[in-house]
């Protein structure tokens, strides 16, 4: 059987929370969805992998998007609901790719996982940059559609297309 994780992509204060800096109410409108994936991946030994977008105070990003994810803070944290715990794995990223100059795909690689499932913010620019560079990686992807926030339904719903007709993605 083929390993599987989870992938709950940049589900932090910022994006989530009313008082955060890049706030979608749609961020919020999945936790309680995302809550229960977590659960159920928990209860079938599925891997759990978190990411924090995780920003310096000086950083390129904040030419196209307010101050969001400074390093170490408030902003940053991921969503209290979501919490991780011990077991899961925690990744930062200084840009939209979970991939970019982390350690994932290594992490990946070493637990013999081949199989990504999404979640998380925001379809049209995380999520989606995320799924193209596990899509070169090899990685089968698949998407929590209903588990997705987005900034409006016009770009969600072109980066869903985009994400299925050329990377092959699946909808579960």
């Amino acid at each position: 059987m083929t390993k599987k994780a989870l992938l709950v992509i940049d589900m932090q204060n910022d994006f989530c929370h009313p008082k955060g800096s890049l706030f979608l109410s749609k961020n919020q409108e999945i936790i309680p969805k995302i809550k229960k994936e977590i659960e159920k991946a928990r209860q079938r030994k599925i891997k759990i992998i978190f990411t924090q977008d995780w920003h310096k105070k000086n950083d390129k990003e904040f030419k196209i998007w307010s101050k969001h994810c400074l390093e170490e803070s408030w902003g940053a944290k991921i969503v209290k609901e979501l919490s991780p715990q011990k077991e899961d794995i925690v990744i930062k990223k200084r840009t939209y790719s979970c991939f970019f100059e982390t350690s994932l795909d290594q992490i990946l690689k070493k637990l013999k996982i081949k199989k990504l499932i999404f979640c998380g913010c925001v379809t049209n620019i995380c999520v989606l940059f995320s799924v193209f560079d596990a899509f070169k990686l090899g990685y089968e992807i698949f998407l929590k559609k209903d588990c997705l926030g987005y900034l409006d339904e016009k770009s969600h719903q072109f980066a869903l297309d985009l994400m299925k007709m050329c990377f092959g993605a699946k909808y579960v």
